[in-house]
């Protein structure tokens, strides 16, 4: 029953830390195609420079909901795609 336990809790935390991977992916594109600083975004969505920060920094629990990743999406006129693979390919 423990083991089971401990596969349940590898799974979960394996979806989390890929949700937050793709989460970070998309802020870090969002600024390199638009040109921007953390402050930069930050100010764009009316939000910290430490809130975006702790989204991109696969080291902090932060988690972006799915609304404020659209909101930025729309803000920076990128589209939002919860692909991994659009998400890390290089800006065109």
């Amino acid at each position: 029953m423990a083991l089971r336990a401990s596969v349940l809790q590898r799974l979960r935390d394996r979806s989390r830390l890929d949700a937050k991977q793709i989460a970070s992916a998309f802020l870090k594109k969002v600024r390199r195609e638009r040109g921007l600083t953390q402050e930069g975004l930050a100010v764009l969505v009316a939000v910290t420079r430490g809130y975006i920060g702790q989204i991109e920094s696969l080291n902090s629990d932060t988690k972006a909901p799915l609304e404020f990743l659209v909101l930025v999406a729309r803000a920076t006129d990128i589209p939002f795609s919860l692909s991994e693979g659009d998400l890390l390919k290089p800006p065109t």
